[in-house]
């Protein structure tokens, strides 16, 4: 019985862990794509994005070497830390006041936690999005995964894991006697008995 249930345990966190993987598969494939065809710094995909931070600019809230996910919003509040679009690369930083241009569209005065002046006034539509969940020194991992190396290791791990279950079972199950069913070695030390 806790056999049957350590299979059903391992089978579960099994695809668990294939579907999270096939999910950043392609999420990185499909941003890649859309980075590789357009102009876009980063791309979302189905308004979320992901970036790695560079910088200690936001330390201690966010470190270098942190993935942030960014979701693409109508409008951002003061204190929002956002990415926008920079010269080169995009930046990652906190909205510390909010300004309308003559227009009435907003501009975001950013600011990075750790830096003492600010970035000058952002227009809306360099605003990429909010960054809504920070992993921790996630980020040299996955940029890993987007280069084709790391795309083969993950097709890898997708595949170990997708048929580790099946192969451990099917070991298990030529490898084993079946139960009350004795050995060739059992077999013959009973004839060498009842000869004697």
């Amino acid at each position: 019985m806790i056999k049957r249930i350590l299979k059903v345990a391992l089978r579960l966190i099994s695809w668990t862990v294939v579907g999270a993987l096939v999910l950043v598969t392609a999420f990185n494939l499909a941003s890649y794509v859309k980075r590789a065809t357009g102009d876009e710094q980063m791309p979302l995909v189905f308004g979320y994005g992901t970036a790695i931070v560079l910088t200690g600019s936001m330390e201690p809230e966010i470190s270098a070497g942190d993935l942030v996910v960014i979701k693409e919003k109508d409008s951002y509040e003061e204190g929002d830390v956002i990415t926008y679009e920079g010269r080169t690369t995009p930046v990652t930083h906190r909205i510390i006041e909010i300004s309308r241009d003559g227009d009435g569209n907003a501009l975001y005065l950013t600011q990075g936690d750790a830096n003492n002046t600010d970035d000058g006034y952002i227009p809306n539509e360099r605003v990429v999005g909010k960054v809504v969940l920070t992993v921790p020194s996630v980020g040299a991992l996955q940029q890993f995964f987007t280069t084709p190396i790391g795309f083969l290791v993950i097709t890898l791990i997708v595949g170990a894991l997708l048929f580790m279950p099946e192969l451990l079972g099917k070991k298990r199950n030529d490898g084993s006697e079946k139960q009350g069913e004795p050995t060739d070695a059992k077999r013959s030390n009973k004839k060498e008995e009842t000869e004697e």
